[in-house]
């Protein structure tokens, strides 16, 4: 077992790498602010790394692309300026990378998420692993967390080498 100087245990690169390290990406500050408070005081705070926020997707997937391998979960709005939620997700789905995305959205209809086989459509073509409607309460910010950390999980245990 690894340990620091003062006898606290280290974490291994696995655990660091079971860490969500969130990027949070929405043009009102105000919601991204709240959705970062809201990941702190959720039950799933301790498994947090570190959040980052960007104010569009240009910005999210600029950040994405000179930290690759950094961040495994984006939390992202659906409409905004430069580049929209929806646009974000297939990129990142495109890229190949480990990311779990969510969406959150205060109009599905613009989106044509309001109808739920439209949506469950469009999370598989976009890869989008969870959605949020604004406003949201801390409980369905939790939710949307918890919705992650099981896809997170799922995805990592497929990655893992299967011994006979």
């Amino acid at each position: 077992m690894n340990q620091d100087l003062e006898g606290e245990r280290l974490k291994s690169p696995e655990e660091e790498q079971a860490k969500l390290n969130i990027l949070v990406v929405d043009d009102e500050p105000n919601i991204s602010t709240l959705m970062e408070r809201f990941i702190g005081k959720s039950t799933v705070a301790s498994q947090v790394g570190l959040i980052q926020k960007a104010v569009d997707g240009q910005e999210a997937f600029d950040i994405l692309e000179n930290n690759k391998g950094k961040f495994n979960v984006v939390v992202t709005d659906g409409q905004m300026p430069r580049m929209g939620g929806l646009e974000l997700a297939k990129k990142i789905k495109a890229s190949g990378a480990d990311i779990v995305v969510g969406l959150m959205s205060g109009n599905m209809n613009v989106l044509g998420l309001s109808d739920p086989e439209t949506q469950a459509s469009v999370m598989k073509d976009y890869g989008i692993a969870a959605v949020l409607r604004k406003p949201f309460s801390l409980a369905q910010a939790g939710e949307l967390m918890k919705q992650i950390i099981t896809i997170k999980a799922g995805n990592s245990a497929a990655s893992q080498p299967q011994t006979p």
